[in-house]
């Protein structure tokens, strides 16, 4: 996914430096197995910076695609999206339909504290629509 998302503040040496920071990000979602559990996984964040010029400065220091990763969840069993356009699907490919669905749905299924597996889905609207 491709979002804006809040700037976290930094402090700076001299006005003029950049701060690596901006507020468009390539944000992915994915599942990493726990080596503590094998049949478990951690749910992933990854946020990558996109400005260009701060690409620029990330490969000159040899910090080629700079992101942050991170655990958002754990215990997950698996995760699955569908994409809402006059009906669901599970696959999608914005630069074949040349716009962004109208809703995804998000489907993650967990092991809670006792083993049994849970399902929650939620919904989630681009509020952009055409």
């Amino acid at each position: 996914f491709v979002t804006a998302v809040k700037n976290d503040f930094f402090v700076s040496d001299a006005p003029d430096k950049s701060t690596m920071d901006s507020d468009v990000k390539r944000i992915e979602y994915y599942l990493k197995q726990d080596p503590s559990y094998p049949d478990l996984n951690f749910l992933i964040r990854k946020e990558f910076i996109l400005y260009s010029y701060v690409a620029e400065e990330f490969e000159e220091q040899g910090l080629k695609n700079f992101s942050e990763e991170s655990i958002i969840l754990k215990n997950v069993k698996d995760i699955k999206f569908e994409y809402y356009n006059g009906s669901w699907g599970n696959k999608w490919d914005s630069s074949q339909s040349k716009k962004i669905p109208e809703a995804v749905k998000t489907i993650i299924t967990l092991n809670d504290y006792s083993g049994k597996e849970q399902s929650f889905s939620f919904i989630s609207k681009s509020g952009i629509l055409k």
